[in-house]
Parts: structure tokens; sequence; C-alpha cells
């Protein structure tokens, strides 16, 4: 939790689109559990805090901190062919 908090801190300080902040979960956020519970099963707690982590990043921007959602994270989690952005869910990652 920390890791993601770290790197989080540093992207939030600049202004980031949305297409931006979804390549960088898509790609930093979602690499670093596949990585770190390859080898264990993480508690099903902190994969739901992970997501919510994601979720607020993708989500939020600097100038509006508490932005709501656009879209359902189900329809955001189905692949591109279906409609959706093509995030992994970290619950059914691990």
């Amino acid at each position: 939790m920390d890791k993601f908090k770290k790197r989080l801190s540093n992207w939030t300080l600049k202004s980031l689109n949305l297409s931006s902040r979804l390549v960088l979960v898509k790609s930093v956020l979602q690499a670093l559990p596949t990585y770190m519970f390859s080898t264990m099963l993480a508690p099903k707690s902190v994969l739901q805090d992970l997501r919510n982590i994601q979720r607020k990043f993708l989500w939020s921007s600097t100038q509006d901190p508490h932005k709501w959602a656009l879209v359902n994270w189900d329809s955001v989690c189905k692949p591109k062919s279906q409609g959706g952005l093509g995030v992994r869910d970290t619950e059914i990652i691990g």
C-alpha cells in the first residue's frame, strides 16, 4: 500500500487528463500487485483497497479531487471490445 501511495503522490501533483491517468492505472498500478502477489495470496481487504485507490486516481483530478465517477467500475473493467476501458479488476486478478 505504501508503494502505491508513494507513486500516486508524485503523479497527483501533475495535471493529467483522463487518458493519461488510464494509462498509468493500466501500466503501473495494475503491474505492482500482479508482481507482488505472484508468490502469495493477497487478503481480500487489500485487493479492495487497491481497487479503490485505482478508482479514485482514475476519476479524480487536481482541480476537483472529489469528482464523481463517470462510469460504473464494472463497465470500466470490461474489455475494449465490449465497450469498457480494459482495466483489470484487482479482485479477479488476486
